[in-house]
């Protein structure tokens, strides 16, 4: 099965990661965390049947547990990205709503300017 999509009565669709299924993922993670299913840096063989099933009747959707980890490895990574940024600047902001980050212009500049010298 691709990566980031659902098997649909033989047809294969794409996870849609809108605001409320992000939401409710993280949500349910979070319970898997406190229930102790995650005893290393990724969920148990049941926290992703936990996972996978409450997702499901949640959202009336039926992603694999593929998806899931998709979804997690996707988080972590943005997550990691952003708590470099957070370590390594000072005088960024946060948007409250969004959770973007926020910095003038001249800050963007020169942190394009650097990862375009990286690559």
């Amino acid at each position: 099965m691709d990566k980031g999509k659902q098997q649909d009565k033989g047809r294969v669709i794409k996870a849609n990661w809108d605001g409320r299924a992000h939401k409710v993922f993280l949500d349910i993670c979070e319970e898997e965390v406190k229930a102790n299913n995650r005893p290393t840096q990724f969920l148990n063989a049941l926290g992703y049947i936990n996972l996978e099933t409450k997702f499901n009747q949640r959202m009336n959707k039926n992603y694999v547990k593929k998806q899931f980890k998709n979804r997690w490895d996707t988080l972590r990574k943005e997550y990691n990205c952003w708590k470099q940024l957070l370590l390594n600047a000072s005088g960024l902001g946060r948007d409250p709503e969004t959770g973007a980050i926020v910095a003038d212009a001249d800050w963007w500049q020169k942190q394009f300017q650097v990862s375009f010298i990286l690559l």
